[in-house]
């Protein structure tokens, strides 16, 4: 970084670092500003050359659901550099210090989605999950009647979307433990229409849609989901039944969710399909605090891990991962009979990629008694993200 310095900006360095991440994004400045203030300035770090801002980052203090265990972390977004200081370092200088600053902090892990995955790898992240679009076409859809009921989203229910949202996230590998700031994103009532799905009196879903999806120019005929969740299948049915009643003026319904859908499960055929998909990565900033909060099958035994970690040199070294019916404890030390980087742990942390398959890539090796279990402790639902940063 030589003659850089980073520094959490002034109000004036931040107007600075929003220009230059509309410029590298193709957004209103104006827009990036109010986001970043939404979640507060002082997540918000920037490089100066000279006093003048020449690359910055944003960092989303959040964390992920593994196994039905909530990991702290960080979620990064915005890294840009100004045109004429690209090619000096910038960028890969500020993630390194970023991370640094988040493990003093306690963090566990970190992820993001990258412009660029090379650069990103040299840090010790790797692909560890995916962000995926669906679309259901909805103008012939036939679906049963479905016990319970649908009400509109009010203001003062924003605090049941918030437990159905965990209750749903619980459920999957990957899924953002939201920070509260993010919801104003997820539900405005002056821009989304939004349902409470009840089941037997219970809140068990909630739909929140536009006709109209300005981000990615869906045309009117296409209902656009925000954000879709059903913890059961009568709330999935119910879901159905909503969509299926926008039907007489929208063609077909899009929204984001996991590669094992619940929908996907409810229709006797396969219409629902997906059409786009895009990879996340994740890193582990602390692997002993990583393996300590995340959840697990219900499992007894041992694993004597080596990890290999050039960037973090706290990470690296041996560790014991012991399981008791699931519970873990951690602690330095011991064989280290399987090795492995830590960007193959990051994908096999999150279930992304198998042991077995790190092990084909040569980037994991060991017995084969100890990577079968590696592959039981870190199995589960396939990684995913609903939310995008």
């Amino acid at each position: 970084m030589g003659k850089y310095e980073i520094v959490r900006p002034s109000e004036g360095q931040l107007r600075d670092y929003c220009a230059i991440a509309s410029e590298a994004f193709g957004m209103d400045p104006a827009l990036r500003y109010a986001w970043s203030m939404a979640s507060g300035i002082e997540h918000v770090r920037v490089a100066l050359n000279g006093g003048v801002v020449a690359a910055g980052l944003k960092i989303k203090k959040m964390g992920h659901w593994f196994n039905g265990k909530r990991v702290e972390g960080w979620g990064i977004g915005g890294v840009a550099t100004a045109v004429h200081h690209r090619g000096e370092g910038l960028a890969k200088g500020l993630m390194a210090d970023m991370l640094r600053e988040a493990r003093e902090r306690g963090v566990a892990v970190s992820a993001l989605y990258p412009a660029t995955s090379h650069l990103y790898r040299t840090l010790g992240y790797e692909c560890a999950g995916v962000y995926q679009r669906y679309e259901l076409p909805i103008r012939d859809l036939q679906v049963d009647r479905a016990p319970g009921r649908v009400e509109p989203i009010t203001g003062d229910q924003v605090d049941v979307l918030k437990v159905v949202y965990e209750r749903s996230a619980r459920q999957h590998n990957g899924f953002m433990a939201r920070p509260e700031y993010f919801w104003d994103i997820v539900f405005n009532a002056e821009k989304h229409h939004g349902y409470v799905l009840y089941c037997d009196e219970e809140p068990e879903g909630y739909v929140i849609y536009n006709r109209r999806d300005m981000a990615t120019g869906d045309e009117r005929d296409v209902v656009a989901i925000n954000d879709m969740h059903a913890v059961s299948p009568a709330a999935g049915r119910l879901a159905l039944r909503l969509l299926a009643s926008l039907s007489t003026i929208n063609n077909a319904a899009r929204w984001y969710g996991a590669p094992d859908e619940l929908l996907y499960w409810l229709l006797p055929e396969q219409r629902i399909k997906p059409i786009y998909r895009e990879h996340w990565m994740l890193r582990l900033i602390d692997v002993e605090a990583a393996f300590r909060q995340r959840g697990y099958p219900p499992i007894t035994g041992e694993l004597h891990l080596e990890v290999a970690d050039d960037v973090l040199a706290e990470n690296a070294g041996r560790y014991v991962l012991t399981l008791r019916r699931g519970e873990p404890t951690v602690q330095r030390g011991g064989s280290g009979r399987i090795r492995c980087d830590v960007r193959a742990l990051a994908a096999v942390y999150t279930g992304f990629a198998s042991p077995q398959r790190m092990q084909l890539l040569g980037r994991l090796d060991g017995p084969d008694e100890d990577v079968a279990l590696l592959s039981a402790a870190f199995a589960g639902a396939a990684a995913s993200m609903v939310d995008h940063f």
